[in-house]
């Protein structure tokens, strides 16, 4: 009996014992846990952080587009309604000042590297607000599709608008005038053109047009996407992550 007796005492410390090892084992993984959360909410919340960043220098780029092509804009009207004026009282280099403005293509610089990596490793699909995620999934189509305009606009200019001024403008009186690198110039030996008879062309004139349309859709474009980009920043200082 004394045998038995000890035995029993000896069987409920080994059951006391593995208890409380087990229980050690259980809070040594709940804290775990805790600290493994801790460091993906921390991890989220930079997230969130480098995110608004980013939204944020892109509402800047667009901005400045925007005013860009907002010049653009005013300066192929101006060009437009030259055609319904008497050439006299149309400075050549008024014209020369104009094409020079006009011929250039714009192009904004969109920072992507901080959503794309979200995407990827699945951080967009943590945060809270539904609203901003369906938001955040839409934007790359939204580039992909501001970029495929603003290739469609340059491809205009440099197949249509570009070898048809090769023939009836000189380039280099135009940089001579008003490039930055002018001061490396000098004036062309050539004739200069009369540049004011193009006002008496239609296919000048439809060249004209046409930039003037895609200007303006353009900058449509832009004001939507500062308009999203906007929303989007907002939506981020009041969203946490699940």
């Amino acid at each position: 009996m004394l045998t038995e007796n000890k035995f029993s005492k000896y069987l409920l410390y080994a059951i006391g014992e593995i208890f409380l090892v087990v229980i050690g084992i259980l809070i040594a993984l709940q804290i775990n846990n805790w600290n493994e959360v801790k460091k993906q909410e921390n991890e989220a919340q930079t997230f969130i952080v480098r995110l608004s960043e980013e939204v944020s220098q892109n509402i800047e780029v667009t901005n400045q587009e925007i005013l860009r092509e907002q010049e653009q804009v005013e300066k192929t009207k101006s060009l437009l309604e030259m055609f319904s004026l008497s050439q006299d009282k149309i400075s050549s280099r008024e014209i020369d000042s104009l094409m020079f403005a006009i011929m250039s293509s714009n192009s904004i610089d969109l920072k992507k590297g901080t959503l794309e990596e979200g995407l990827n490793t699945g951080q967009v699909s943590l945060l809270s607000n539904s609203e901003l995620k369906k938001k955040l999934y839409g934007l790359p189509a939204f580039f992909e599709e501001i970029k495929r305009l603003e290739t469609l606009e340059s491809e205009d200019i440099n197949d249509n608008m570009v070898p048809y001024m090769y023939d009836h403008m000189n380039f280099k009186n135009m940089d001579n005038a008003f490039s930055e690198f002018s001061k490396n110039l000098k004036p062309s030996k050539f004739k200069s053109i009369e540049n004011r008879e193009l006002l008496n062309s239609l296919k000048f004139e439809n060249l004209i047009d046409n930039r003037f349309y895609n200007t303006n859709k353009s900058l449509e474009n832009y004001n939507e996407l500062l308009a999203e980009l906007k929303s989007i920043n907002e939506l981020l200082s009041k969203t946490k992550i699940d």
